[in-house]
């Protein structure tokens, strides 16, 4: 098309000389040229084509300024057709480049408040799937080419990009008395674009790098001059207000974003801290984009005056207020008749204290998720706590106000905030001493702990990390080892009990055994006697189990592993093997404590297993042979 494209670029010229006063014509001209020439699928005519227009906006600025608020759509019409890899890839692309000269002398020549409104209504209908078919057509299809979703990505992202980019630049050139208008334009836009598109882009953090790239680059704007239409004193106030308002405005927007572009994202900061503690390297399970992604924010945060240790503190406050004025209106008792109605105010309090700070609240006020997954963000940025005096009540609290919600509305689900929440338990976990420790919990009401190691245990159901699941166990162990042992074996014995999850109850059955048998350590806050105490005093009393096995408790377990055992003659032939897999933990656990077990019951258990599975089959599953084997060891051990 070598011939066509230079008629149709002098033609284009022609078109800027003669249609000079009519605007529509000559954005006409251009959209028809333009459309000619990417039909026919010619990379380089195109790429000319769109320089000779650059070209000619630069030359000719007043109309540039006329039409430039209604190019912006027709040139990102353009991009649909580029194949790349990812947005840095795209951005190498001839035609690329030609597009982004063109929005470059829009934003330096446009009418910034024509482009601000013609680019936010963009930006808001901007979707990273344009209709249902497309997006059942790129998910549906097994065998579709990974490069194609890729490059949807990719077009998806420039765009954003470039409007983002000619929001920031028109504004920064508004001449204007109140700019705050427009820049609540712009965040609404933003707000909806990024609400539209963030599910769809769990995995992309170059999508979370562009709305911290938008906030980064945002300058305030000052008023322009009143031409003497107000005093000198009014237009200074004016100007402190509008700026005051534009930062404020801002700081909301940030802690917004925040929340809002990392609520479908599996971060670990819990882990992260965990390898922090135990001196191993943080950034295993990080990538370098995300590492460098939480750098920019945690500059961002410092650059707009936000007190992060303030805000954190006072939304711990918050937290811890809610939490105490509910905790009021239960019975002094640790389980009561209204047990069940307490655990359900605990879950829907965060719901509805969230339901009712929409409804209510009229002024600009920082968002709490995006305050609290800040935290996580400084840890990652300083691999240092924010603060370090946070009280396990405190974390408990926090933890529960920011998983709860979710329960009764998706809106609330963010993996981010219950990733920091969990980071915070283990600080308070690993800054304090057992004792202190103790000293808190006691101050909760039995409820509140009960609906906390719930909610714990339910996250981790569906937990998809293998790491931040067995931490968690350790962290739901260690608060099992500080409360009492009859609480916590009431918690483990209902789980269970009533867990509809194989691998949790498998995995609380590992917790049950280690409390059985690991001693408590002795208090370093206690009274145990020191060197050079007096003699006559009473010697240290010695080690004992988290859990006492009495015959209570063994009974209680006999009988889970009992109805495990006979769950399982049901289902051995079955498609469900979760019975099976239960059945040879609990052969596990008995072999492991057979020394500390009542005799008679290992040697009823052991007998009815030698019943169910006395003949060889081989449809059977591997954990079979592993239940004979354990309970040979069991048998040999009963014939002592």
């Amino acid at each position: 098309m070598t011939d066509g494209i230079e008629g149709i670029c002098i033609n284009l010229e022609r078109a800027f000389q003669e249609q000079k006063e009519d605007i529509l014509s000559l954005l006409t001209i251009i959209d028809i040229y333009g459309s000619n020439v990417n039909n026919s699928k010619d990379k380089d005519s195109l790429a000319k084509y769109l320089d000779v227009l650059s070209r000619l906006l630069e030359d000719s600025k007043e109309i540039t300024n006329e039409l430039g608020w209604e190019l912006p759509k027709i040139l990102l019409f353009y991009i649909d057709d580029i194949q790349a890899e990812s947005r840095e890839a795209m951005c190498q692309e001839r035609v690329v480049i030609s597009i982004m000269k063109c929005f470059d002398q829009i934003l330096r020549w446009g009418n910034p408040k024509e482009c601000i409104l013609s680019s936010c209504e963009l930006l808001a209908d901007l979707h990273l799937h344009h209709d249902e078919e497309d997006d059942e057509s790129l998910y549906k299809d097994d065998n579709s080419d990974p490069k194609n979703l890729n490059s949807t990505i990719a077009v998806f992202e420039i765009k954003a990009q470039l409007l983002l980019s000619l929001l920031v630049r028109c504004f920064e050139r508004l001449t204007v008395l109140y700019p705050t208008k427009f820049l609540v334009m712009m965040i609404n836009a933003v707000t909806t674009f990024v609400k539209k598109n963030i599910e769809e882009t769990e995995n992309a953090i170059s999508f979370q790098h562009l709305i911290c790239d938008f906030c980064i680059e945002f300058k305030p704007v000052t008023p322009s001059s009143s031409d003497g239409r107000l005093s000198k004193e009014e237009f200074i106030k004016i100007k402190e207000d509008e700026r005051e308002l534009q930062i404020k405005l801002l700081r909301t927007s940030i802690t917004y974003f925040v929340s809002s572009c990392f609520k479908v994202k599996s971060i670990d900061f819990d882990l992260f801290y965990f390898n922090l503690v135990l001196g191993g390297d943080q950034h295993d399970d990080l990538e370098e984009e995300f590492i460098n992604l939480c750098a920019k924010y945690y500059d961002l945060q410092h650059s707009y005056g936000i007190d992060l240790e303030k805000e954190f503190t006072q939304c711990l406050q918050n937290t811890r207020s809610m939490y105490n004025e509910m905790e009021k209106l239960f019975q002094p008792a640790a389980i009561g008749p209204n047990e069940t109605d307490d655990l359900q105010a605990i879950y829907e309090l965060s719901y509805r204290h969230s339901l009712a700070a929409e409804l209510l609240h009229k002024e600009l006020s920082l968002d709490p998720y995006g305050i609290i997954i800040l935290t996580g963000i400084s840890l990652i940025a300083t691999k240092q706590n924010l603060c370090s005096d946070v009280s396990l009540t405190d974390s408990i609290y926090l933890f529960l106000r920011t998983s709860s919600a979710s329960l009764y509305s998706e809106n609330y689900h963010n993996k981010a905030v219950e990733s920091v929440a969990r980071y915070w338990i283990w600080v308070a976990l690993t800054e304090n001493t057992t004792f202190p420790l103790k000293k808190q919990l006691q101050e909760l009401h039995a409820i509140v702990i009960n609906a906390f190691l719930q909610m714990l245990l339910l996250k981790n159901a569906t937990q998809s990390s293998n790491k931040v699941l067995k931490i968690t166990f350790k962290q739901i162990a260690r608060v099992l080892t500080l409360i009492p042992e009859d609480t916590s074996f009431g918690f483990i014995l209902d789980t269970l009990l009533s867990c509809p999850y194989t691998h949790l109850k498998v995995d609380m059955i590992n917790v049950l055994r280690h409390l059985m048998t690991a001693s408590e350590p002795p208090n370093s806050n206690s009274l145990a006697p020191k060197a050079g105490s007096p003699p006559s005093l009473p010697p240290r009393l010695p080690p004992r189990p988290y859990i006492v096995i009495n015959d209570d408790r063994m009974a209680a377990v006999h009988s889970l592993a009992m109805i495990t055992l006979l769950a399982a003659k049901d289902t051995r032939r079955s498609q469900n093997h979760a019975h099976i897999i239960l059945l040879l933990n609990y052969m596990n656990f008995f072999v492991n404590l057979r020394y500390k077990w009542d005799t008679g019951l290992l040697q009823t258990f052991s007998d009815e297993v030698s019943q169910t599975f006395s003949g060889a089959n081989e449809e059977e599953m591997p954990e079979v042979g592993f239940i004979r084997i354990a309970n040979e060891t069991l048998r040999s051990f009963l014939q002592l």
